[in-house]
C-alpha cells in the first residue's frame, strides 16, 4: 500500500504542462504526511511480543524507569507496547486493546523458568506461582483478559492449576491459605475449571 501511494505522488507532483496551466508540484511536507500514514496502516496491530522479557517482568515485578511513561511496572510497558495502547486512550480503549493482544497471543504468552513448577506454563499461572499479584490485579480487574484456557503443557486451566497447588500446600498453611484467595478472586472474576468449559 505504501509504494502504491508513493507512486500516485510521485505521478502527480510531475509537473503537467499544458496550454495555460502552471505546472503543479505537490509540496514535500504533504509526501512526508502521506508516507507516515501508510506506514501506520500498514503496521500490525496488536503484534506479538518478548515472552521471555514479560516473563522476567511479571516474575521480577520492576517497576517501569520511565517516569513519563503511562506504566508503572515494566510487564504493563511490555503489553501496552504489544498491544499499541497509546497514552491518549481511555481505560475502556485499553482494556479493549490488551483483551485483542490476549485473545489473539495466549498460545504463545507461557514460561520456562526454573523455579516454575509448569513447564512451559501460562504467564497467569506464573504470576500465581510468583505470587505477582499487581500483575494478577491487571488481569482480571483492569484488563479483564480471558481466564479459561487449557494450557498445552499440564492441560490445566489456571483454577484447575490454583486449587492443586493449595491441596499440595495444605489449606490451613499460610501459602494454602494465600492460594486459597486467589482461587476465590479468580472465580469471581470469571474463571473455570476445566471440566466445566
Amino acid at each position: 500500500m505504501l509504494s502504491r501511494i508513493i507512486a500516485f505522488t510521485l505521478l502527480i507532483s510531475i509537473p503537467a504542462y499544458a496550454d495555460n496551466c502552471d505546472p503543479q508540484v505537490i509540496d514535500p511536507s504533504v509526501i512526508s504526511d502521506l508516507s507516515k500514514v501508510a506506514s501506520r496502516m500498514n503496521m500490525e496491530c496488536p503484534n506479538d511480543v518478548n515472552v521471555k522479557d514479560l516473563c522476567a517482568a511479571v516474575q521480577s515485578g520492576v517497576e517501569e524507569p520511565d517516569v513519563n511513561s503511562l506504566a508503572l511496572f515494566k510487564y504493563q510497558t511490555l503489553i501496552y507496547k504489544s498491544s499499541c495502547v497509546q497514552d491518549t486512550d481511555s481505560e475502556q480503549t485499553i482494556k479493549a486493546k490488551i483483551q485483542n493482544f490476549w485473545n489473539k497471543y495466549h498460545d504463545q504468552l507461557v514460561c520456562d523458568h526454573h523455579n516454575f513448577n509448569v513447564k512451559p506454563g501460562s504467564l497467569l499461572k506464573l504470576a500465581i506461582s510468583n505470587n505477582s499479584s499487581n500483575f494478577i490485579d491487571d488481569a482480571l480487574d483492569s484488563w479483564k483478559v480471558s481466564l479459561n484456557h487449557v494450557d498445552a503443557a499440564d492441560q490445566r486451566t489456571v483454577l484447575d492449576y490454583i486449587e492443586a497447588e493449595k491441596n499440595r500446600a495444605g489449606e490451613n498453611t499460610p501459602l494454602g491459605i494465600a492460594l486459597k484467595r486467589y482461587y476465590d478472586w479468580f472465580k469471581s472474576a470469571g474463571a473455570k475449571h476445566k471440566k466445566d468449559l
